[in-house]
């Protein structure tokens, strides 16, 4: 996540509307970027940076490992790639592999700490779907 992302989330309606403000004269996310530099001084300062870190990585890994695996069943279900690279599903299931290595050696508290980072975030975002739909449900 970047300044640029938060301000994307916010102008999209995912994050709130204050967040995707634009400076007029320099006509960059300010406050996204004010919030974003905040909480990283935050973290900085408060030593919990390595964890933050740590489960930014893991939330990496488990986003490319599904991205790997979605591959491979995509290439099975619908054929070859409109542009072929030899060796993609080879490369994809060595991907997935290296994920799923990585992903051994975290602890279980991290594993949870990410879980739980996740489903804040999805609440984040069916909060943000439920006020601009109006709190009608699909």
């Amino acid at each position: 996540v970047a300044p640029r992302g938060i301000f994307a989330l916010a102008e999209a309606g995912d994050l709130p509307r204050p967040l995707a403000a634009v400076h007029s004269a320099w006509r960059t996310p300010y406050v996204a970027i004010a919030v974003y530099a905040t909480l990283a001084w935050l973290l900085a300062i408060t030593g919990t940076f390595k964890y933050v870190l740590t489960i930014f990585v893991i939330s990496r890994m488990l986003a490319y490992g599904s991205t790997a695996g979605a591959l491979i069943v995509l290439r099975r279900r619908e054929g070859t790639a409109p542009v072929h690279i030899r060796g993609g599903v080879v490369i994809s299931a060595l991907a997935l592999a290296a994920c799923v290595a990585l992903l051994a050696t975290v602890s279980r508290d991290a594993v949870r700490d990410v879980f739980i980072v996740l489903g804040v975030g999805f609440a984040i975002r069916a909060t943000g779907s439920a006020v601009r739909s109006g709190g009608k449900s699909p």
